[in-house]
């Protein structure tokens, strides 16, 4: 017969909040961990507009409609393209991409498992978590893309899951839905490539005359929990 358990391990690793080890048959058990929180920010600089088409009102800011004429011209600006459209200058939609946290690095956590495991069979992604604690953004944020890339990636390469999408300080917190072609990846990755990977956040801006003038700025705290399986040390 075989018998099979859970044991939790308190861990003063400053990274983890607890591992849990989880024994199964044939001689193999998985060590379940999460990792610390890896922070990011979409900040309203990201969405920069030129003091020309900001108008005060009462309520706050907004973006002006500022008349384009016949010839087309609108300002500048650095992060956002304006546009002439029904003769009014008008921001084009918007993706800003961010890094999340600094890389993960599995091998920081390997004093959990390595004493357990005689190998390392797997690794797997079993869930993320996010939490938007502050937000005092004015416009809204669509969809948060997750993405993963390699040590050294610029800004991601393989969808991982989405965060749905973000109204004007709104907070909240959930489980990001994951893709699972991009998940399997990441677990092919990290078991078989290397174990140190970063992650990336992704959102589309529609900015629109008349519509409030970015200010402010969105934190999100994301955990990843993980698991590792191989035999046990016998």
């Amino acid at each position: 017969m075989c018998l099979s358990g859970r044991l939790r391990l308190v861990t003063a690793l400053a990274p983890l909040v607890a591992a849990s080890l989880s024994l199964g048959c044939d001689n193999e058990a998985s060590v379940n961990f999460r990792t610390g929180e890896l922070l990011f920010a979409v900040p309203a600089t990201s969405l920069s507009l030129p003091g020309e088409l900001r108008e005060d009102g009462p309520s706050g800011a907004t973006i002006r409609a500022l008349p384009c004429g016949p010839m087309g011209a609108c300002p500048a600006a650095e992060a956002v393209t304006i546009s002439c459209d029904a003769m009014v200058c008008d921001p084009e939609p918007t993706t800003v991409k961010v890094p999340v946290g600094d890389e993960v690095d599995i091998d920081a956590y390997a004093g959990e498992f390595e004493p357990l495991l005689r190998q390392v069979d797997a690794i797997e992604v079993r869930e993320i978590t996010y939490a938007v604690a502050l937000n005092t953004l004015t416009v809204d944020l669509g969809e948060l893309t997750l993405w993963w890339g390699p040590e050294g990636s610029s800004e991601g390469e393989t969808h991982l899951g989405v965060v749905p999408p973000l109204s004007a300080r709104e907070t909240r917190s959930g489980t990001v839905e994951l893709d699972p072609t991009g998940n399997a990846a990441l677990g092919e990755y990290l078991g078989g490539t290397s174990r140190r990977v970063r992650f990336f956040a992704r959102t589309r801006v529609d900015l629109r005359p008349g519509g409030a003038f970015p200010e402010g700025e969105a934190e999100v705290a994301v955990q990843v929990a993980l698991r590792v399986t191989g035999p046990i040390v016998d």
